[in-house]
């Protein structure tokens, strides 16, 4: 295909620029390859391999997030599943917050490709003292590898009940 219409010069460079394209809709998720042929009016030519990893994102995510027990007393466990296709480890955050929106606590876990992961609190803050009985709001942020990276979110809550 011809891309010469959709190149756009670099005003800070007569040697760069840009082509912007869309890959078609109907291109399986794997591995594949785009090699670029640029010229000038010379007739130097360069050739440029580009590599990348198409998942289908229905196949990555967070599949599950619940915490066990839900109220709990003294401590609970937050079950996060995911589904990964994708190469390297998934990087998973959970914050979580009062009502009023203040962060209270961060738990961070890493887990190679799809299967659970099981995050604990025992319903303290940052600093270790123990948090005041009510709802919580809680954020699962999980980042995908692979080219590009994605992050997916979720939310719940969790009731302390001491």
């Amino acid at each position: 295909m011809d891309f010469t219409d959709r190149f756009v010069l670099d005003e800070s460079s007569f040697t760069r620029g840009t082509v912007r394209i869309s890959l078609p809709e109907d291109l399986a998720p794997g591995a594949h390859s785009l090699t670029l042929s640029a010229g000038d009016m010379v007739g130097n030519v360069s050739l440029r391999t580009i590599e990348f990893q198409l998942a289908d994102a229905a196949q990555n995510g967070i599949t599950r997030h619940a915490p066990f027990p839900n109220p709990f007393r003294d401590s609970t466990r937050f079950v996060v599943e995911v589904s990964s296709t994708m190469p390297g480890a998934v990087e998973l955050s959970l914050d979580l917050y009062t009502v009023g929106g203040a962060h209270v606590q961060s738990l961070d876990a890493s887990i190679d490709g799809s299967g659970r992961v099981i995050l604990p609190w025992e319903g303290r803050d940052r600093r270790g003292d123990e948090l005041a009985n009510g709802t919580y709001l809680y954020v699962v942020r999980a980042r995908f590898g692979g080219s590009p990276p994605f992050t997916e979110t979720a939310t719940g809550r969790v009731v302390l009940m001491r």
